[in-house]
């Protein structure tokens, strides 16, 4: 979560200093500007310039209460929901001054909200993970089926490796998905969503390490005394 937090400053910081900067030269956001009547230009930066500021002010107050009530969604939802909303006012008010549309930038910011939004379920929903008599199905987009009699040690660890690199996945705050180059280890897997213990260790037969947990400790208590059962069948 610190890292969103610090993320959200910067980019609260952004916003603030875009505010700013437009306020200062507004005819910098237009080609030709004596194309266009200069007291609409500089109504477009005050406008413009109060649109950023605010934002950029309610990112710092709302990853505050987003920190005290610990949600890493909201926390990452802000720092790309809100400056995209600035980005689609200021076109709007751009387009009143001169008449045209950008239609590439609409295509452009809308592509990147839905890109970066569809992260948010992947990366929060945590996946069914069902043992049978010969296989363990771990579900969702990291997930996959791991014969038992593949499984050459299962534990719990109090922590995970120290990670070098992020070579497949998704990290957001604490929520780790993917494949992740470690010190110790090598390349893991890690389906991570909370940076507490216990988390589940499984090694297969060829060194392969898939690391998991879930937000709730009982839950990857209750999946690791689930394999412990059928894997010592």
């Amino acid at each position: 979560m610190i890292f969103l937090i610090i993320f959200n400053i910067i980019v609260a910081a952004s916003l603030l200093f875009t505010g700013y900067y437009i306020k200062r030269n507004p005819h910098d956001q237009f080609t030709n500007p004596k194309l266009y009547k200069s007291e609409f230009i500089e109504q477009y930066g005050i406008e413009i310039s109060k649109a950023f500021k605010f934002a950029g002010i309610f990112v710092i107050v709302f990853s505050f209460v987003t920190f005290l009530i610990n949600s890493e969604i909201l926390l990452f939802s802000t720092s790309v929901v809100v400056p995209f909303g600035a980005g689609i006012y200021a076109l709007i008010k751009r387009k009143i001054v001169t008449q045209k549309t950008s239609t590439f930038a609409i295509i452009f910011l809308t592509a990147t909200l839905i890109l970066l939004m569809s992260i948010i379920p992947i990366a929060y929903i945590e996946p069914n993970i069902i043992i049978h008599k010969e296989n363990i199905t771990i579900s969702g987009v990291y997930g996959e089926s791991i014969p038992l009699d593949q499984i050459s040690h299962v534990q719990l660890i109090e922590a995970t490796p120290k990670i070098k690199l992020r070579t497949n996945g998704i990290a957001i705050g604490e929520i780790k998905k993917g494949y992740f180059s470690t010190d110790t280890l090598g390349n893991i897997k890690l389906i991570v969503h909370k940076d507490k213990k216990p988390f589940l260790h499984i090694e297969t037969e060829n060194k392969r390490h898939i690391i998991i947990n879930f937000r709730d400790p009982n839950k990857t208590l209750e999946i690791y005394n689930s394999i412990m059962l059928h894997h010592k069948q």
